[in-house]
């Protein structure tokens, strides 16, 4: 499903949470040969070594940082949340008392995760330089004014 709605998108960036069954989905889209995956790129501090992965790794140190970043999306109002189960499930969203985030007891919490991995993403993809004389203005119509 995923191949699919991401070529219908013109293959728009897919990133998998590679956490456990992640890995056989980020296989198959492998096997696919799906041309946009999300690749994580880690530096060793002592090495300065690269090392490139497929897919997001939500961690101990990953989670508290994209739960923070898109607690401040919601905070100043620029999350860019619409749909309706997503915000509910925010809504349902807790800290507990050892500082852990998840979802109230009987609640879920897949939505609010996903959206967190997505905006991690976005603050990762490489910004494009846009020519201000390659931008096109239209001047309104009549009817605007």
């Amino acid at each position: 499903m995923l191949n699919h709605l991401g070529r219908y998108y013109h293959n728009a960036l897919i990133g998998v949470e590679r956490n456990n069954h992640g890995l056989t989905t980020l296989t198959k889209l492998k096997d696919l040969k799906y041309p946009n995956l999300y690749m994580e790129t880690t530096v060793d501090q002592r090495s300065q070594k690269r090392t490139k992965r497929l897919g997001w790794q939500t961690t101990i140190k990953s989670k508290p940082l994209m739960i923070d970043h898109l607690a401040a999306l919601l905070r100043d109002g620029e999350s860019g949340i619409c749909n309706r189960d997503t915000v509910a499930e925010c809504q349902t969203y807790v800290i507990e008392d050892n500082g852990a985030t998840n979802a109230q007891e009987g609640c879920f919490d897949d939505r609010v995760i996903s959206y967190a991995i997505a905006q991690q993403m976005v603050l990762k993809l490489p910004r494009r330089k846009i020519n201000i004389n390659e931008l096109m203005y239209r001047s309104p119509g009549k009817s605007a004014y």
